[in-house]
């Protein structure tokens, strides 16, 4: 009976071993084998996330992201993806006399498919020949003019764009054509030479997102999320009150596009299809309340171009925080106003590394700064600018007599060029401009531009308005500028800042629906082709 109970004993311990050790321990202890197979997952999948981030940084992948530009042809076709040097591919002007072709075509072999801009070395003869000029065509697309040396006529080679095209995969014909000419059989024969073509992939979207779709695994999603500089596109509606001029809305790379609409005022805040509004002249914004607080809860900017002679109705006044006082118009410099303020720093840094786009139609035009007025001369390569010791080309800067810095960002043929504006003082954010300007508003914490020797008086107000938007970062922007100078191009560029600030610096690059919980890696950017304007990129990802 004993010996019974004994092994009933055994059995109930067993049993209770079994249970505590199979049954209940592996419940209240994590499940070390799945629990790594997790961890190891998201630590790959984290990995991989900012390993492409990193990318971005090493090979300015960012920029497809934002669609912006390069001048390839600055770096002399070095890095580029493909290089092809070619001999006796050269061309003649039309009725030269001279037995060459007036175009000449090759065949390049092309091992990836797709858009890619073409850097040409091109070799001109010499003095004698005052038309060296063409272009090359792609697959039916013609390219940029590679035009002559109108100052010199020097024998040379440089590096030129010659133009962004799709490329098959494998062969590829490229003609070479000329566009110069001869008036009579004894002039020179105006001949043009390539010696190389340099490819470099374009980074569009396509690419942005092929790159992303090789990295991560098939069954994961992504998007990313970029904060503190424009994006791609952008739209604007105009009151048709307003009074500007088109190269006002010429691209900044970036925003690469900028679509606009002119509508009555009526009509332009009952649409909310908009980034941004600009609004002119005495409108009393209480008038259509409802319809500007909607298009603000929507995140949507406004630009308010105006001068005051009396208080204004109250939702202006709370939207662009304008406190009126009586005052007089005088001619006055002016600058930034406390630039440890940080409306004043943002907009400030904006306005330095934003670009005005100067007309020359025709090529010739003026550059108006402060209060001066400089001619200039649009060569279609380079430019010479009144007050610049020598001809200035693209990505090149000069010394203005003025005492400002002028780049040369990019040149469209001979009808119009871009510039950065920026003072030669130490600190480049003191620029001083120079108008005759309302004394009627009183400066406050919003309060951006001010005469140079009155910063109790506001010209330029910034404001979030954060009580409209649920984000920081998604929030209405409000920016408040007189009634300035239309001709004057650095208050055009300060206002293209404010419009471009208020259209928001917030954006998703694929638009895609990406849960609220999704992992992400983030990092930091300290410019963007050669912008140095901080900015972050979050890259969201989730697996399926």
């Amino acid at each position: 009976m004993l010996a019974k109970k004994g092994f009933i004993r055994v059995i109930e311990v067993v049993l209770f071993s079994f249970i505590v050790l199979v049954v209940i321990l592996p419940n209240l202890l994590p499940d070390t084998k799945q629990t790594e197979k997790n961890n190891w997952r998201e630590v790959s999948d984290n990995i991989i996330c900012n390993d492409l981030l990193n990318s971005v940084s090493i090979n300015d992948i960012s920029k497809s992201a934002l669609s912006s530009e390069e001048n390839y042809a600055l770096r002399a076709c070095e890095g580029a993806d493909y290089t092809y040097n070619k001999t006796d591919w050269h061309v003649c002007g039309v009725n030269c006399t001279k037995s060459c072709p007036t175009n000449n075509t090759i065949t390049i072999n092309v091992p990836i498919a797709g858009n890619y801009s073409v850097v040409a070395r091109v070799y001109r003869n010499g003095s004698e020949e005052l038309r060296e000029q063409g272009y090359i065509e792609v697959n039916g697309v013609n390219g940029t003019e590679l035009r002559d040396d109108l100052e010199g006529h020097n024998s040379s080679i440089r590096y030129e764009d010659a133009g962004t095209f799709s490329f098959n995969e494998g062969e590829n014909n490229i003609t070479l054509y000329t566009t110069a000419y001869c008036e009579a059989t004894s002039e020179p024969n105006n001949s043009l030479e390539l010696r190389k073509l340099c490819l470099y992939r374009s980074l569009d979207k396509e690419y942005f997102e092929d790159l992303s779709s090789e990295t991560f695994p098939p069954m994961v999603d992504f998007e990313y999320e970029i904060k503190g500089i424009s994006g791609q596109n952008i739209s604007v509606g105009i009151h048709d009150s307003c009074n500007l001029p088109s190269e006002f809305f010429s691209a900044n790379y970036p925003p690469k596009n900028i679509s606009t609409n002119i509508l009555s005022i009526a009509n332009l805040l009952s649409d909310n299809s908009f980034d941004t509004y600009i609004v002119c002249g005495n409108v009393n914004l209480s008038d259509y309340e409802s319809n500007v607080k909607n298009l603000l809860r929507k995140g949507k900017g406004i630009v308010l171009i105006r001068d005051f002679t009396s208080n204004p109705d109250s939702l202006t006044k709370e939207i662009f925080q304008i406190n009126y006082i009586w005052g007089s118009f005088s001619t006055k410099d002016l600058s930034f106003n406390n630039l440890s303020n940080p409306n004043t720093g943002m907009i400030a840094k904006r306005f330095l590394d934003n670009i005005v786009r100067i007309d020359t139609s025709g090529g010739s035009g003026n550059l108006y700064l402060h209060d001066g007025k400089y001619p200039v001369e649009n060569f279609g390569f380079c430019v010479n600018i009144t007050g610049c010791p020598n001809s200035t080309s693209k990505g090149e800067y000069c010394m203005h007599s003025s005492s400002v810095k002028l780049g040369v960002y990019q040149i469209e043929n001979n009808d119009s060029f871009d510039v950065k504006i920026s003072p030669t003082a130490s600190n480049p954010r003191n620029y001083t401009f120079k108008d005759n300007v309302p004394l009627t508003v009183d400066s406050n914490e919003y309060t951006v531009l001010s005469p140079s020797s009155d910063t109790t008086i506001s010209l330029v107000n910034a404001k979030i308005l954060e009580e409209y938007g649920k984000t920081y970062e998604t929030s209405p922007r409000a920016f408040w500028m007189y009634d300035f100078n239309k001709t004057r191009d650095d208050l055009k560029l300060l206002l293209r800042t404010g419009m471009f600030w208020t259209a928001g610096e917030h954006h998703f690059v694929f638009d895609r629906d990406i849960p609220e919980d999704s992992s992400y890696c983030m990092q930091y950017y300290s410019d963007i082709n050669g912008n140095k304007i901080p900015y972050l990129v979050k890259l969201y990802y989730v697996g399926y």
